[in-house]
């Protein structure tokens, strides 16, 4: 009997141009030969990718997250990390109702055993899954509140702290958050609600995955 994972990454895992990329695929691969899963993927676009409908032999289908408007990366913002829900503003820039809904519907469809998340920014997609028995990872690569935590220490560098959703970006926010003041507070804002989220995600997993008495 065939098992089925979805794995939700912030980006297309190919061209494989970059240490990221090569890591996921190899998971992917690994995934597929090794333990036998069909590897479905939802993946966020990075600024200039575009996806032409093909795909290595170890990945089963693909899904390409729907984009989300400003608005709605504005409203979540203010609402989910900015007030007493303390997300990380990387769930906010990346999280929307309709994808969340999209996901509810393509889980229904594969009923997937597994479910993973890459990185803090698409983990807060695993609350979409609450059928029994599915296991869901939320990979947090290296937890963003330490590297937050580096770059606050060293504020010359040019580093844009938006990371690769600087693409994404207008160039007047660019600029704002070049200023080495706002740079420094949004670094330190950043490291303790990325460091409050990384602890809100594991308990809220731990939550749901725990038996129900």
């Amino acid at each position: 009997m065939s098992k089925n994972l979805l794995f939700i990454t912030s980006r297309l895992l190919w061209p494989v141009d970059g240490g990221r990329k090569m890591s996921l695929n190899y998971y992917c691969k690994g995934l597929h030969e090794n333990f036998g899963y069909n590897v479905y993927l939802y993946c966020f676009l990075e600024s200039g990718q575009k996806y032409e409908g093909e795909h290595p032999d170890y990945i089963k289908n693909v899904y390409i997250a729907e984009n989300i408007g400003s608005r709605e990366k504005i409203v979540n913002f203010i609402t989910k990390t900015c007030t007493y829900t303390h997300w990380p503003a990387q769930c906010s820039l990346y999280f929307s109702k309709k994808n969340f809904s999209r996901i509810q519907e393509i889980c229904n469809q594969i009923r997937p055993e597994v479910v993973f998340t890459e990185m803090i920014r698409t983990a807060a997609y695993f609350q979409a899954f609450n059928r029994p028995g599915v296991k869901t990872i939320a990979n947090l690569d290296d937890l963003l509140s330490k590297r937050y935590r580096r770059q606050s220490l060293h504020l010359k560098s040019n580093t844009n702290i938006a990371g690769v959703y600087s693409g994404r970006l207008p160039v007047f926010i660019n600029r704002i958050m070049s200023n080495p003041t706002i740079k420094n507070m949004l670094l330190r804002y950043g490291q303790i609600i990325v460091k409050n989220g990384n602890n809100s995600i594991m308990k809220c997993m731990i939550s749901a995955c725990s038996p129900r008495r």
